[in-house]
């Protein structure tokens, strides 16, 4: 290859082109009940398995159990984002508590390691 092969626009729209047919091979395609089709990569398939116990189908009822809305703020998910859409869970239990978006549960990380006294006699 020549230098500066990717700056040209043939070869960035031929590699853009690439990404996305690959990524569309390599997805899965889940229905939810209200009947709206999602796609998600094997890769969050597999992370959803693996670290939550959930099934994509699990993930797509909980999406729509949370009108696709952060489960504190209430800001509409990005669908074509699927890394900020947050699982919060509790650590000890691992019981799922619900959909947050990345600010939200950041905020709730840091809030649980602080006494709860502590929040109150500040905000007093």
């Amino acid at each position: 290859m020549t230098p500066g092969y990717f700056r040209r626009p043939e070869a960035k729209a031929r590699k853009a082109a690439r990404a996305k047919r690959w990524w569309w091979q390599s997805s899965v395609e889940v229905c939810s009940p209200s009947g709206k089709v999602f796609r998600f990569t094997q890769r969050r398939r597999h992370v959803l398995e693996k670290t939550y116990g959930l099934s994509l189908q699990e993930f797509v009822t909980l999406l729509e159990k949370s009108d696709m809305r952060c489960g504190i703020c209430e800001v509409p998910f990005d669908l074509n984002k699927p890394r900020n859409i947050h699982i919060n869970h509790c650590y000890p239990t691992g019981r799922i508590r619900g959909l947050l978006c990345p600010s939200c549960n950041t905020g709730i990380g840091w809030l649980e390691r602080v006494k709860r006294e502590n929040i109150e006699r500040f905000l007093a």
